[in-house]
């Protein structure tokens, strides 16, 4: 299924014929809910996930928070830090669709222990004591991608202006195509989610879906977007857009109290080696990322641009009148 005249194609529809949820149909679900709601849950029913990404359709929610959400509370109450009582009687153990579900109403509702996980993972974890357990940045919940088998989405996840979102500076193919040792080198990550944030900014400024650039690299963007609007621009020139762009964002974050601070990732991810799986043993080398990226990006040690950056890109007077 796809949009209108789109080579790409990548929905599709889910219809739950029997069972509990007989009837249930939904377009989807896509990978980042079906990772979230499911996987990051330890829930394999799918059928479970289908209603619990139709809760979230009805009623508004992204089902990307809502996986997060859920997650954090099923390891709240594995930890003994909400209780049975506390959910209503719900048994919220990993692995439990059926729990899922039924705390996907109690959020949309707000009712019982849903009140406090609507508010979101960092405002929950915060009220329930363990903000350690909230994996986000700026209050945005991960996405499906572990930083700690993906260190350059572990950065991406850090710099983004607006938290722990995917696709400010999506490196996960490169990062894995191949060799799948790269992605947990360090080193040199810098340089591919800067560049991949440039590439990104200008996808989102011509309102492309993000999915049209495996189709559409940014030669036939600049292309596309001569014809329409008759104006000149090459590939140099879009990239140099992208990165005034990024430096945009950076300036109006700054200006709002964010800085290094801020571009953090949680404990977990730092301190914390992966227990099992391909990536076990695995940390987030965040810092020396962050100097790296902060360097090429011409901004000093606490991430502001620098002066002589900011005239380069044509932004030091905007700068000098909004601080």
């Amino acid at each position: 299924m796809s949009c209108y005249a789109c080579p790409i194609a990548c929905g599709k529809v889910s219809l739950i014929r029997s069972g509990p949820y007989a009837g249930t149909m939904i377009e989807g679900p896509e990978f980042e809910s079906t990772g979230l709601l499911g996987a990051n849950c330890g829930v394999s029913d799918l059928e479970a996930l289908v209603k619990a990404v139709e809760i979230c359709d009805i009623y508004g929610l992204d089902t990307m928070s809502a996986g997060a959400v859920a997650s954090l509370a099923m390891e709240c109450y594995e930890k003994g830090i909400i209780t049975k009582e506390d959910t209503d009687g719900l048994e919220l153990n990993f692995g439990n669709g059926e729990a899922l579900v039924a705390l996907m109403e109690k959020i949309a509702r707000r009712e019982g222990i849903g009140d406090l996980f609507a508010e979101g993972a960092k405002r929950a974890a915060e009220k329930l004591g363990v903000p350690e357990l909230a994996m986000q940045v700026k209050g945005q919940e991960f996405a499906t991608y572990e930083p700690r088998g993906c260190k350059g989405m572990g950065l991406g996840y850090a710099i983004s202006p607006k938290g722990a979102h995917h696709m400010i500076a999506p490196t996960m193919g490169p990062e894995t195509a191949g060799d799948g040792s790269k992605r947990f080198e360090y080193k040199g990550k810098a340089a591919l989610v800067r560049e991949t944030q440039f590439l990104m900014a200008v996808v989102d400024s011509l309102s492309l879906c993000s999915s049209m650039r495996f189709a559409l690299g940014l030669k036939e963007q600049v292309e596309l977007y001569r014809a329409v609007t008759g104006l000149s621009l090459d590939e140099t020139g879009a990239l140099s857009l992208g990165e005034k762009i990024t430096n945009l964002e950076r300036l109006f974050n700054l200006r709002e109290g964010f800085d290094r601070k801020d571009d953090y990732l949680p404990s977990r991810m730092l301190k914390e080696k992966m227990p099992t799986g391909p990536s076990q043993g695995h940390l987030v080398e965040l810092d020396p990322m962050l100097d790296e990226y902060y360097d090429l990006m011409g901004w000093d040690h606490e991430g502001r641009p620098t002066e002589n950056r900011l005239a380069e890109l044509g932004l030091a007077e905007l700068w000098r009148e909004v601080r």
